[in-house]
């Protein structure tokens, strides 16, 4: 059972065009499941890029389990091009191969007036020459219409250079932006209302354990005996303890 927030989200991608940056955790693949579910139809023509072999299978398995009716296809790079001719006419959603694709659209292959739109995994990847950047242009061109919707959970790639995002914007041909940290008041909402019980096991060590961790604790007092003889006068002596020297906190002092 999806929580309440996801509900949110999901309305929110459907509503308008938009690259949408989702905290880890908070189950992406999930949302894309639902976008799928309502999106595999052979009514229309739906393009999935930058989705890893891994993703792809989970999603596949996941639709299959809940008896989706027309599956997403695939177009590998060893597909003729009457085999892939025969997909793009066939409509639903398709994880394609972007090399082969953006052959596809240069020589008018892909008949872009009935594609309905494009979904981006991992868009904090695209940048402005990258082929999907490039197959998105083209699309653009020729389809004023359909849609474009890009997803990412990665938001430290958009760090640093704070031109970096706009350059992700417009290689997505996209202008909104979403964003969906982990401390939004519908998240936190949602995951309130629903706290897990957390149980602690704390199970005994045995002998052998006990053994190597006493053999472990000897050689740090040892250590930590022969640095303070020998740099004690560079950091003060509170740090010489087995906690200073597990957190760091000595050797970064020396």
């Amino acid at each position: 059972m999806p929580l309440p927030f996801c509900k949110q989200l999901i309305d929110e991608i459907f509503a308008a065009d938009g690259l949408h940056v989702i905290a880890r955790g908070l189950g992406l693949h999930k949302i894309l499941l639902q976008l799928l579910r309502a999106l595999c139809d052979r009514q229309q023509l739906v393009f999935l890029l930058n989705v890893t072999e891994d993703e792809e299978t989970y999603l596949l398995n996941q639709l299959q389990r809940d008896g989706v009716e027309h599956l997403p296809r695939f177009m590998r790079s060893d597909f003729s091009i009457r085999q892939r001719t025969e997909l793009y006419l066939g409509g639903g959603c398709l994880f394609v191969n972007p090399r082969n694709l953006v052959v596809d659209l240069l020589h008018r292959r892909v008949p872009t007036h009935i594609v309905s739109g494009f979904l981006v995994n991992n868009a904090h990847r695209v940048d402005e020459d990258s082929t999907e950047a490039f197959i998105l242009r083209l699309y653009r061109e020729k389809n004023t219409t359909g849609f474009i919707k890009a997803f990412s959970q990665s938001p430290e790639h958009f760090l640093g250079d704070p031109q970096r995002l706009t350059k992700v914007l417009r290689a997505l041909q996209v202008q909104a932006l979403h964003l969906w940290p982990r401390f939004r008041y519908e998240v936190i909402q949602s995951v309130e209302a629903r706290r897990p019980d957390v149980v602690e096991i704390c199970p005994a060590p045995t002998e052998r354990m006990a053994r190597v961790q006493g053999c472990v604790v000897e050689i740090m007092s040892q250590v930590l005996h022969e640095l303070q003889d020998k740099a004690g006068h560079l950091v003060p002596a509170t740090l010489f303890t087995y906690d200073k020297a597990l957190s760091g906190d000595l050797f970064r002092a020396l």
